[in-house]
């Protein structure tokens, strides 16, 4: 019986294999410390990242922190040794990176490449959006959690408001709340509809007729 994990695994080569790409790595960060990192680079790229503590010191990490879409990078973009030595070592000369963001946590996942002239690489521009959906999708296939747990009225009030446009800030205005107590509803939300983004816990909401 494959678990979880490696189904997760075997369905991102298998959607990425359709591009011509099958490396990636998958790097989760939980409360700002905690980390749980899954490759299919060597085990060896594993244990030097960890080593090297990369997960704290990589720019690219520390980028890929504080965006919400996905990005492409270069090694020669960074000043980095230890970022060219191990795009050197594993022949790595391109990578493209979708953050993700869950209730508790920063997932980064990244493709590498040493092919710039990659079907992924070359459609990426033009497919960026559909590619974060499907492996958001992929992601959400891999989760054993039921499907959402009920939302409190008052969530349902941030709910509504998130779905129209509003901000955090706009929201603590009208419901008369901390913009602290807003995020707090926010990620609530998030954990409670089982998937990873206030973008498509507010779509699940909607599809499923609760806002």
């Amino acid at each position: 019986m494959v678990d979880s994990c490696s189904r997760l695994g075997l369905m991102l080569k298998s959607y990425l294999m359709n591009f011509g790409e099958d490396r990636y790595s998958l790097l989760t960060i939980r409360n700002g410390m905690e980390i749980d990192l899954k490759t299919s680079l060597p085990e060896e790229w594993k244990a030097e990242f960890i080593n090297m503590k990369m997960y704290i010191k990589s720019d690219i990490v520390k980028e890929a922190k504080h965006y919400m879409t996905p990005f492409k990078w270069s090694p020669e973009e960074y000043c980095s040794s230890d970022i060219n030595y191990l795009a050197k070592k594993y022949n790595i000369s391109l990578g493209i990176s979708f953050p993700i963001n869950t209730w508790n946590s920063k997932t980064i996942l990244t493709i590498y490449t040493n092919n710039s002239g990659s079907q992924f690489n070359k459609n990426f521009d033009d497919m960026a959006k559909l590619h974060l959906y499907n492996l958001l999708s992929i992601f959400e296939k891999n989760q054993e959690t039921p499907d959402y747990k009920e939302l409190t009225p008052r969530e349902l009030e941030v709910a509504n408001l998130l779905k129209f446009g509003k901000t955090y800030n706009e929201i603590s205005i009208i419901l008369d709340l901390s913009e602290r107590t807003v995020r707090f509803h926010t990620n609530n939300i998030v954990e409670k509809m089982k998937v990873y983004t206030v973008k498509h816990a507010l779509f699940k909401a909607t599809s499923m007729g609760l806002i």
